[in-house]
């Protein structure tokens, strides 16, 4: 039995949607609290935020929102004035893992739709649309 992860490690290299190591560095001003970076799609697990060379902790010194590539730093944890002291290190894709298991459910959900439009009990005459679990106890055996 795969995993949604199994199926979307597989979907990605049958698309080519292979992970990208990015290095990007921002100027701190003691000011900004937002940095966007170049490339949205932040693969979950693969970044590392550093200041002044100090790697940060999520959600204590900022937060990193994977669809947007957008990083906040949070009150008290502004970096400082300085020339590249702000880096990034992450991977970025096409499509986050969220979206690959959005398209696999809609991909489910139109094959159920093709496969389970309307089922005849042949020994009662009676069609039931749409239905995804039923008794079959009966109904004749070649069904």
């Amino acid at each position: 039995m795969s995993l949604y992860s199994d199926i979307i490690t597989k979907l990605r290299a049958d698309v080519g949607d292979f992970p990208i190591r990015r290095n990007e560095t921002a100027d701190g001003d003691a000011a900004t609290t937002l940095f966007q970076l170049q490339s949205p799609k932040v693969l979950e697990s693969s970044y590392t935020i550093k200041v002044g060379g100090t790697t940060k902790t999520e959600t204590t010194h900022y937060t990193l929102a994977k669809d947007t590539g957008q990083v906040l730093f949070t009150t008290g944890n502004i970096p400082a004035s300085g020339s590249d002291n702000v880096s990034f290190e992450y991977q970025s894709v096409n499509l986050l893992d969220a979206d690959w298991v959005d398209i696999i459910n809609q991909v489910l959900q139109n094959l159920r739709r093709k496969l389970w439009v309307e089922l005849v009990d042949e020994s009662t005459l009676t069609t039931v649309a749409d239905q995804v679990d039923y008794a079959t106890s009966g109904i004749a055996a070649d069904i």
